[in-house]
């Protein structure tokens, strides 16, 4: 089993203890300033479903923001593919405008 399925396999499960836990990890102060606002924590638990897309969220926020918002180095450091890396993006609102 390679390493990306196996982190692959865990973000689901660090996603949904972060929020058990009642993580208040904040963004970070270097994300894009022209990244979307976060989305307004619900009453109540979160699902499982909207853990992981927070943790995935929050993941590609902070990786980009490592990468100085350069696509292919964070596909390479997220061990994606990049085409896949930009669906993910689009997907969470971070897909930077075209023009």
């Amino acid at each position: 089993m390679g390493v990306s399925h196996r982190v692959t396999t865990m973000l689901p499960m660090v996603a949904l203890v972060l929020a058990h836990c009642g993580s208040s990890a904040a963004p970070t102060s270097d994300a894009a300033p022209d990244a979307a606002p976060e989305v307004a924590e619900p009453a109540g638990p979160l699902t499982w479903q909207e853990a992981t897309r927070r943790f995935q969220r929050r993941l590609l926020e902070d990786t980009l923001a490592q990468c100085g918002g350069n696509v292919s180095e964070a596909a390479r450091r997220l061990e994606l593919a990049r085409s896949h890396l930009h669906e993910l993006l689009r997907a969470h609102g971070l897909a930077r405008a075209k023009g």
